[in-house]
């Protein structure tokens, strides 16, 4: 047998070479072993390569790095830019029991906003994509993509179905930023028909692709979708039809498939995609809160029906990979929203934030957020884990926005607030802004639309 050779014995292009198939977790275990490996690993074009491969998965926001080009940076620079995707920004960090938000960069885009008598453009909703390139903007009844770097308008989307508004979406950047993957939802308030609709954008040419187009349940309020995802060839979304279950619609463009699961029992369901998965929270017939994850590749694809609509299915016929259960940690609670985030330092691994209210014995509700690490079954084909985090009490957080990988929220108003020290909070100027502010998941970038402009601020 020959011997086994260590990683020390290896000559530094090698070592580069194998450096350029691993995370960032995988590089800073290495460094740790002996002097050699980690004078490798902390060689400026190494962590050149680990920002450019975040920058490929959508996790290093473009617009937070202004003009700099990233090899004028030090090593010491870069790390520090990563470890920001983990903890978001610096004056976010809790000083004496306050943030002190502070504007490092705002950006200032200029769409054409409809303002007038009856029309409520504080309804309008901007939000930047995870590259920080572009921002899809509902303007009124139509959905607009703004190049945020040289504040042009790149596509505006025209409906298949005459008449119809689009009332929600979802989007996924590919190919490296160059093409969108755009999942909407629209109404046709004449008529009172909903459609869903996927299609693919090419940014450089302002064109797009219709993927998938199909008509869904008729519903009497005006507003029925509610949190449409969107990731690879699926897309998933909420339905109220106006009865007590809620719909949910699983949609798959390239099997040109879908259908409709009713969901069973209150509270309404939580969901989101990962790559290859779903994730949806289910209640028990004990009552208890689930936590399901759901192999896309598992689901059903029955093929969408003769007049469009999708066919709908019992709970049961859904398989369900892996199930969190943690009853002890979810006592009497009601889960309201949950965020999903995939690791910037391990591939492979996210981070799921689930918020909830609770009964004390006081008969007052509290607010709680609970967080695990999902670990993905990988290539050897292990399991899916699930890893609890301490989870934390959060009074208020009934009406956040959203939550950051680091685990900041926004607040109903004009401040930013952290899960592990809800008394930390620090306001910051959104004058003018509409009902809806776009928190970045990891750069921390707030995006809001006034009834003039666009704006995108990015904090140090």
């Amino acid at each position: 047998m020959a011997p086994a050779i260590l990683l020390s014995e290896l000559p530094p292009d090698v070592i580069f070479s194998i450096f350029a198939h691993c995370d960032i977790s995988s590089v800073v275990s290495a460094s740790q072993t002996c002097k050699y490996l980690h004078g490798l690993a902390f060689q400026k074009s190494v962590w050149l390569m680990l920002l450019d491969c975040l920058r490929q998965r959508g996790i290093l926001d473009c617009g937070a790095l202004g003009l700099t080009d990233l090899t004028s940076d030090t090593t010491a620079e870069l790390v520090h830019r990563a470890k920001r995707l983990v903890t978001g920004p610096d004056t976010w960090a809790p000083r004496d029991s306050r943030l002190a938000p502070e504007v490092a960069r705002e950006i200032i885009l200029h769409p054409k906003i409809v303002t007038g008598v009856g029309i409520f453009e504080w309804w309008n909703e901007a939000r930047l994509l995870p590259s920080g390139r572009y921002v899809l903007f509902k303007n009124l009844d139509t959905l607009e993509c703004w190049d945020v770097a040289r504040d042009r308008l790149v596509w505006t989307h025209a409906s298949s179905a005459e008449g119809s508004e689009v009332t929600a979406f979802a989007a996924e950047e590919t190919g490296v930023g160059n093409s969108l993957l755009i999942f909407m939802c629209e109404r046709a308030m004449g008529d009172r028909k909903n459609f869903v609709e996927i299609v693919e954008l090419h940014t450089r040419h302002g064109t797009h692709r219709i993927l998938l187009f199909a008509g869904v349940h008729d519903t009497p309020g005006d507003e029925p979708f509610s949190n449409p995802v969107v990731c690879g060839a699926l897309a998933v979304v909420a339905l109220d039809t106006g009865e007590k279950d809620t719909t949910l619609l699983v949609f798959d463009w390239k099997a040109q498939s879908a259908f409709a699961l009713d969901y069973p029992r209150e509270p309404p369901p939580l969901f989101a995609l990962v790559p290859g998965h779903l994730l949806l929270t289910a209640t028990s017939s004990a009552g208890d809160q689930e936590l399901h994850l759901i192999a896309h590749a598992a689901l059903p694809t029955p093929p969408l029906s003769a007049d469009g609509r999708p066919t709908r299915l019992p709970w049961a016929a859904i398989p369900i990979l892996s199930t969190l259960r943690d009853q002890a940690a979810w006592t009497w609670e009601v889960f309201h929203r949950m965020a999903v985030h995939a690791s910037p330092v391990r591939a492979g691994e996210y981070r799921v934030w689930l918020c909830g209210a609770y009964q004390r014995e006081d008969t007052h509700s509290y607010g709680a957020v609970h967080s695990y690490r999902l670990v993905l079954p990988g290539a050897a084909g292990a399991p899916p884990a699930w890893h609890a985090r301490r989870p934390h009490a959060a009074q208020g957080l009934t009406s956040q926005l959203a939550l950051s990988y680091a685990g900041h929220a926004l607040g109903p108003g004009d401040f930013i607030l952290r899960i592990d020290a809800p008394a930390a909070r620090g306001g910051f100027d959104v004058g003018g802004a509409g009902d809806f502010l776009h928190l970045s998941a990891y750069s921390g970038a707030v995006t809001y639309s006034t009834s003039r402009v666009i704006v995108i601020q990015y904090f140090k």
